[in-house]
């Protein structure tokens, strides 16, 4: 836990930084401690509390770790997405040639790392992200095995970028 007397939160994002820092090592913003921040002009608005040596808003838990809507949105969706990818599996059947086997088996196999890696990111563990990868990975390769064009397999991976910039203001909070 970070020392009271040393530690300001900032008044935007609730990172804890070292008192005497002029801007917050997560966000950037400005750390102007409430003591000195300048009070709003009568009928304004600020669209920022200032920073403050107290402990974060009451909705960042007590280890600091803090999930945003978007990422909360973005995990249930991959859990949702894993399970439909392996109700995919149980209702392929794998007989039938190479095509539908490796159809049912690439379901199965992006299907459970989709389920994985969104239970493990909501649990804050890092190996989920590793996960996600190579669920993303999978399902491009099998993707190009079946014929798809290689535009939308290499889009498919664009997903990988996207959740690594969703995660990047929590990355710290990955174990």
């Amino acid at each position: 836990m970070p020392d009271p007397d040393s530690t300001v939160y900032c008044g935007v994002c609730n990172a804890a930084n070292p008192k005497g820092n002029g801007f917050c090592t997560r966000c950037g913003a400005s750390l102007v401690l409430a003591a000195e921040a300048p009070l709003p002009a009568v009928g304004g608005s600020v669209s920022a509390r200032p920073a403050t040596t107290s402990r974060p808003l009451s909705n960042v838990s007590a280890d600091g770790k803090k999930r945003s809507s978007c990422l909360t949105v973005v995990l249930i969706g991959l859990v949702v997405l894993g399970i439909l990818e392996l109700l995919v599996f149980i209702a392929l059947p794998t007989q039938g040639g190479t095509n539908r086997a490796l159809t049912g088996m690439g379901a199965l196999v992006t299907g459970a790392g989709y389920v994985a890696s969104g239970i493990a990111l909501w649990r804050w563990k890092k190996w989920g992200f590793s996960a996600f990868v190579a669920a993303r990975i999978a399902e491009s390769v099998i993707a190009l095995l079946l014929g798809f064009p290689w535009f939308e397999a290499v889009l498919g991976l664009v997903y990988i970028w996207a959740l690594y910039q969703i995660l990047q203001p929590v990355w710290q909070f990955l174990e």
